[in-house]
């Protein structure tokens, strides 16, 4: 990322970013800005969203971002600023071209999630971190699932023993889980809601969309502070949903920008589904569940709401 000038750029715009998340276009535009200023795009030249999907996928298995699928559209993405990563790198001196130092132990979000990503990287045999890709190559996002899973390590690594932990996890419309494994973990849950039948979609004429999130941790030892996980867990699930849905009310009167959300937004959204589990209105459906049970940790979502699509 530091060696290539517009990468550096893409990096460091979300390191000193204010915003939690951001759609494509409006990360993609920010970047661009930021080219300009420092004279690294010539006359004419743009840098839109085929540019920054080659960028992604580097900030994403670094964990500066974590990907999640839109809530209406299950192949369009949203990025999550990983403040953990982003703070931790808010202060190096990327002049240098690497981190020089480790979070402080004190830090222990940033030193659980520095740790889990950096042994995941150094672990990979093959090209996918390595390879030295051409600065503006155009690819597809890859939805890869490492900044999840260093997030969910660092949630149950505070109030549990976790070694050699494994993961599953899915996001995005119930469709898309329907018939899997995940929607047996789902089934499993007390969700305290009710879950569509097959032959209740996405309602796209009344703008309502529902969104899921199913997985487990394996290799769980010793949790301590069940409760205190589960509230742990339950808040980022609903961070994601809140994350997922509140893009689209991004433009209303409450000082948001289109296409990103400030992290008190995110808080509140999250915290409204929260507040709301179990309410089951027609177009308004919430809820969450966590259970540790035989050496793993499960969870599960739904959420079912009609969208404020921006225009």
């Amino acid at each position: 990322m530091l060696k290539h000038p517009k990468r550096r750029a893409a990096l460091e715009t979300l390191t000193e970013t204010d915003k939690s998340v951001f759609t494509t276009t409006s990360l993609a535009t920010r970047v661009e800005d930021r080219l300009r200023e420092d004279d690294l795009l010539d006359d004419g030249e743009e840098y839109g969203r085929n540019k920054l999907n080659s960028v992604l996928p580097h900030l994403e298995t670094s964990g500066v971002i974590t990907r999640i699928p839109k809530a209406e559209r299950d192949d369009q993405y949203i990025s999550f600023v990983n403040y953990w990563i982003r703070d931790w790198l808010s202060n190096q001196d990327l002049e240098k071209n690497s981190p020089t130092t480790l979070p402080e132990e004190e830090d222990e979000g940033s030193a659980c999630m520095v740790y889990y990503i950096g042994n995941a990287l150094a672990s990979e045999s093959g090209s996918q971190y390595t390879e030295d890709a051409e600065e503006d190559s155009e690819s597809e996002p890859t939805g890869n699932t490492l900044p999840i899973e260093a997030t969910l390590y660092t949630a149950v690594q505070q109030h549990a023993t976790v070694e050699d932990p494994t993961f599953a996890i899915a996001l995005g419309s119930l469709d898309e889980i329907r018939d899997t494994k995940f929607m047996e973990l789902l089934e499993a849950l007390d969700l305290n809601v009710e879950l569509p039948e097959p032959d209740d979609p996405y309602d796209d004429q009344r703008q309502v969309h529902d969104y899921s999130i199913s997985g487990l941790v394996g290799e769980v030892r010793n949790v301590h502070e069940p409760e205190d996980l589960k509230k742990r867990i339950e808040i980022q699930l609903a961070t994601w949903s809140a994350g997922a849905f509140g893009m689209y009310s991004a433009s209303r009167s409450d000082g948001g920008t289109k296409g990103t959300l400030e992290g008190a937004q995110v808080a509140a959204l999250s915290e409204e589904l929260l507040d709301k589990d179990g309410l089951s209105a027609a177009l308004k459906r919430f809820g969450f569940g966590v259970k540790a049970a035989n050496d793993r940790v499960i969870f599960g979502s739904y959420v079912r709401q009609k969208l404020s699509t921006q225009k």
